[in-house]
């Protein structure tokens, strides 16, 4: 008890002082292992800390606004501190007097052939990789999703930028999604250079170079990395970012079920304006585009050689992508 009123006059002392960053570090490094909650809690409040110092920094947030994101990470801090660590070690303590075990070495196991544990600094590592990602709104109304590429670029599918003339009239939001509190972000929006547009209808993709912005820097959202996808095998991890029904950012995650005939098959959910997501792997290195989906009652597709039909997302291989975008530059 004495620890948890020693921690939390520090952490108070360090909110006043302002050095949030440094009280959500020290929570971290104690605290963390109580729960994933707690520490997904703890990761998120630290990534908006940094999110709202670096559009501090380019002058994307106005001092009013800034002042009040403070202050919630603020509260939010305290309320670790004071409330929800105290309630975890007290509970912990309580399962302790509850379950006694004379040998817990095999109360916990691996289930099924892989191992799924992850070492929690991927959760940090997916939020930085989320930035690139973005919503694309196309003059008609029609939105898909995106992501950015090594030297501004833009990937998304074919059939969501089939021309210039789409591609033009296209707006690209980042940033469209909410905080831990729930609140609407501020969103950042760019337009598209048409004339630099690759694109191939058969593997559905559609690059082009993002119109730069020098008072919000397209280098600011990041870029992402590609994977090898001729490495994954069936049961392999994957997580799809993306704005499903033209909403804010959600991400889901599932498994890999096949792969044939140039195509990867998956069980992660997706919906209309998730066209043009990327595919991560577990490295979150994009392994493949997303650009389709068919249900038990659409008639699935065939997974495998053996000829399996199963329901399943489809994603076109990325590296099938840049190659083909190499052939066309080199023309």
């Amino acid at each position: 008890m004495e620890l948890n009123q020693r921690l939390t006059q520090i952490i108070g002392d360090l909110v006043i002082e302002g050095n949030l960053e440094e009280a959500l570090l020290l929570l971290k490094d104690k605290y963390s292992h109580l729960s994933d909650s707690i520490d997904t809690i703890i990761i998120l409040n630290l990534a908006n800390y940094n999110s709202l110092q670096s559009r501090i920094a380019m002058g994307m947030i106005s001092p009013d606004n800034a002042r009040v994101e403070t202050s919630i990470i603020s509260n939010n801090t305290l309320n670790l501190a004071r409330r929800t660590i105290p309630k975890a070690i007290e509970r912990n303590n309580n399962l302790k007097d509850i379950y006694q075990f004379e040998n817990d070495d095999h109360l916990e196991k691996i289930i099924g052939e892989k191992n799924n544990l992850l070492k929690i600094k991927w959760l940090e590592q997916g939020i930085i990789a989320s930035k690139s990602v973005c919503q694309i709104i196309r003059d008609d109304g029609d939105k898909g999703t995106g992501f950015v590429v090594e030297g501004g670029f833009l990937i998304t599918n074919f059939h969501v930028l089939p021309t210039e003339e789409r591609a033009a009239a296209a707006k690209i939001i980042f940033n469209y999604e909410e905080d831990i509190a729930g609140v609407l972000k501020k969103s950042t929006e760019y337009y598209l250079e048409p004339n630099t547009i690759i694109k191939d209808a058969a593997l559905d993709y559609a690059r082009v170079k993002i119109k730069d912005n020098p008072d919000f820097p397209i280098s600011e959202w990041g870029f992402l990395k590609f994977g090898d996808s001729s490495t994954i095998s069936k049961e392999d991890s994957v997580v799809i970012i993306q704005h499903a029904l033209g909403e804010t950012k959600q991400i889901a995650s599932d498994v890999i079920i096949g792969k044939y005939n140039g195509k990867i098959y998956y069980t992660t959910d997706t919906e209309k304006g998730s066209s043009g997501s990327p595919v991560f792997n577990k490295d979150w290195e994009v392994i493949a585009l997303h650009h389709a989906g068919k249900s038990e009652s659409d008639g699935g597709y065939i997974i495998d050689d053996i000829g399996t039909r199963a329901a399943a997302n489809e994603g076109i291989p990325i590296k099938e992508i840049m190659s083909n975008i190499k052939e066309q530059s080199e023309k």
